[in-house]
């Protein structure tokens, strides 16, 4: 009975250990997804602002993490976007931030340190990693020309619009961190 109680005893010795690990691995995982969607906007797939925070600003200075890109920032705010939502509904309002997500997130190129931030409401935060003054340019001109190019069924002739502006690091006077590029 001995060597059966002492088997008995390695096996729930075991089966505890296993379950602990388990644990441990499904405990990590679920803090993986929710950190994957805190960084990720719901509505349109862009990163969160939480995202920069996260992953790409330093919380104690404000410098970059990666100090070798040089971002460029440009700032994109749906015009009028209240009106839609006022008058065609959120449903619409979607509709418009899911096809402004879809141009954005082809504009950047995550290979080179881009990314689409859903800043809040209609606003949305583009970084450019590493990017020329006529590169910025070429891009922002592109997507101006996506968004005229917007055909939401659902909005019943009206067309879409916004205001975009950009700053490139080469123009500032100051550090260009993401508050002064922001700012």
């Amino acid at each position: 009975w001995s060597v059966v109680i002492l088997c008995v005893g390695a096996l729930a010795v075991a089966l505890l250990l296993s379950s602990n690990l388990a644990g441990r691995k499904m405990k990590k995982q679920m803090s993986e997804l929710f950190r994957e969607l805190a960084n990720t906007d719901s509505v349109t797939g862009c990163n969160s602002r939480h995202f920069v925070y996260e992953k790409l600003v330093n919380q104690e200075d404000g410098s970059w993490n990666y100090p070798e890109m040089k971002y460029s920032l440009a700032i994109l705010d749906v015009d009028h976007f209240k009106q839609v939502n006022d008058t065609l509904g959120h449903e619409v309002g979607d509709l418009i931030l899911q096809a402004m997500a879809k141009i954005l997130l082809n504009a950047v190129n995550r290979d080179k340190g881009d990314c689409a931030v859903r800043f809040g409401g209609d606003e949305f935060v583009l970084l450019f990693g590493n990017r020329t003054r006529d590169q910025l340019k070429d891009i922002l001109f592109h997507i101006l020309t996506s968004v005229r190019q917007l055909d939401i069924p659902e909005m019943k002739g009206s067309q879409v619009s916004v205001s975009i502006g950009g700053v490139h690091p080469d123009e500032m006077d100051v550090e260009p961190t993401y508050k002064a590029l922001l700012h």
